[in-house]
């Protein structure tokens, strides 16, 4: 199965629906990420998620107004390779064994 980042972007006033739909939709969603770097006026809202379905993604995007900007593959976290134990799961990936999330420096 694919594992993909997509970055959403749209109103800013409909940003609390959409995140409610795809929390619903069971999307990961990556608040902390910005506009990774694109140009944004302040009534546009930018939202990372990551989901195995871009299209299921989209659909719920478009459906609030906003449109996704970008997909690519979720990496292998670098914390665990990839591999998990079943007693104690990653706490870069949550136990995923992908996430674009760097570890922490301790």
């Amino acid at each position: 199965m694919s594992d993909w980042m997509l970055a959403l972007s749209g109103p800013v006033a409909q940003r609390g629906p959409l995140l409610a739909a795809l929390d619903r939709a069971g999307v990961d969603v990556e608040q902390e990420h910005g506009p990774r770097g694109l140009e944004t006026d302040p009534t546009t809202g930018w939202i990372t998620c990551r989901h195995p379905d871009v299209d299921a993604v989209a659909t719920h995007a478009g459906n609030a107004g906003w449109s996704l900007r970008a997909h690519w593959p979720t990496p292998t976290c670098l914390a665990c390779n990839g591999t998990t134990s079943r007693e104690l799961p990653c706490l870069n990936c949550a136990g995923t064994g992908r996430t674009e999330q760097l570890p922490k420096r301790g």
